[in-house]
């Protein structure tokens, strides 16, 4: 089923009396991590950069434990979640009207995380162009 948005998000979801949005982003094993948000909150926090997760988000392991590690900063700065549009699609298996979508991840000042899924694949793309 694709479902490509063809209009901004905030049309998308209200044609589609979305009520809740899952912003999501891949850990470092490819399972998706995130939040649920009322579709209010959702479009708010997109429009006022408030959608956020702690960085700690990209080294959970499959059962939930952290790596430990020195890569990323030991403070959990928040990172902010930036939606994908050309991934938004409803989801089938909720009761009420709600929708999913892939995040790209950034720090505050807005460089992107480099150990984020996303970001390694889009280095390794790059380096076959």
């Amino acid at each position: 089923m694709t479902e490509l948005p063809t209009m901004p998000i905030k049309k998308w979801l209200k044609d589609r009396r979305v009520t809740e949005v899952e912003c999501m982003v891949p850990d470092l094993t490819g399972i998706p991590r995130g939040k649920i948000l009322p579709t209010v909150k959702f479009l708010n926090g997109m429009r006022d950069g408030l959608l956020r997760l702690p960085e700690s988000i990209f080294l959970q392991t499959v059962t939930g434990d952290f790596v430990d590690t020195n890569v990323l900063n030991p403070t959990e700065p928040d990172l902010i979640l930036h939606p994908d549009p050309k991934t938004i699609r409803i989801v089938p298996w909720y009761d009420e009207p709600t929708a999913q979508v892939i995040c790209r991840a950034t720090y505050l000042h807005g460089r992107e995380v480099d150990v984020s899924p996303r970001a390694v694949l889009r280095r390794v793309i790059d380096r076959y162009a």
